[in-house]
């Protein structure tokens, strides 16, 4: 299918009152069908070839987003999942040899001394999901940097996670690996951060978000993907694609599901070199 480039538009300069060119050829559209259809059909035949993914999340409050999302990976096809949640779900969950349960602290949320179960798992497998629900505890945001920061595998941060780790993004955005699905509030806070010399309103025009995200993803090598005026956006190496929710099955509330996060994991797998692509298609 033909990618549909954004026209460029004309805008004048104030300095000087000539019509510049804007060149928009970075800027990509999406609609009800796949602008990259070969992700999706990239899938292995055999399963024991369709990767491993880890999904990491929950507290002793709150553990259904990373059940749900342990479902939907197998679901999407990945060949293995292993969940890991901290122990003081033990009592509330069934036997599974797939369910992981690490230390815990008194707020049941993950202690330091679960380090070592996180980080065998995230070396098992080839792409890591910290899907969130992990309590606003500090040894537990201490335990998830460090592991975020020094993961060099493919990972996927996503819902409130990504506000756990905003102490840490200017580590995380120079890293290739990483993905990050986030809120429109959570880019704002994310660019505040790394101290990025651009301020995101919620009213601004999505064509200037396009600009910003263009230009960001050219100074960091990140992967970013967020909403803004009902359009799902996606941006990796300077590459920009939007996609109107209204072409996809999910609202601005299931957005943050967990599944498209998910969604992206499996086909991370399946396409390592293709973020942009991967993150695009798991809209739809």
């Amino acid at each position: 299918m033909e990618n549909k480039a954004y026209r460029p538009r004309l805008a004048r300069s104030l300095l000087s009152g000539k019509i510049i060119s804007m060149n928009y050829d970075f800027w990509q559209k999406q609609g009800s069908k796949p602008l990259f259809p070969d992700i999706e059909w990239n899938k292995p035949e055999q399963k024991t070839k369709a990767g491993k993914l880890a999904i990491i999340g929950g507290n002793k409050l709150s553990f259904a987003v990373t059940a749900q999302n342990y479902t939907r990976a197998n679901e999407f096809g990945v060949g293995e999942v292993r969940a890991v949640l901290p122990d003081s779900l033990r009592k509330n969950l069934p036997a599974n040899p797939d369910i992981i349960f690490a230390p815990s602290n008194l707020t049941g949320s993950f202690n330091h001394e679960a380090v070592a179960d996180l980080t065998a798992t995230i070396m098992w497998a080839d792409c890591t999901l910290l899907i969130g629900d992990l309590g606003k505890n500090a040894e537990t945001a201490a335990v998830i940097e460090e592991l975020a920061t020094n993961n060099d595998k493919k990972q996927i941060i996503t819902r409130d996670t990504v506000d756990l780790l905003l102490n840490v993004g200017s580590k995380l955005v120079e890293k290739d690996n990483t993905m990050l699905i986030l809120t429109f509030t959570q880019l704002q806070k994310l660019f505040h951060h790394v101290y990025y010399p651009k301020v995101l309103t919620f009213n601004m025009q999505l064509t200037n978000l396009v600009e910003d995200l263009h230009k960001f993803t050219v100074t960091y090598p990140c992967t970013i993907g967020t909403l803004h005026q009902d359009s799902f956006i996606a941006a990796h190496g300077g590459q920009v694609v939007t996609t109107p929710l209204t072409d996809t099955k999910y609202s601005p509330m299931s957005l943050w599901s967990g599944e498209v996060a998910t969604k992206a994991a499996t086909y991370l797998i399946w396409n390592p070199g293709k973020p942009l692509e991967v993150l695009t298609t798991s809209i739809l």
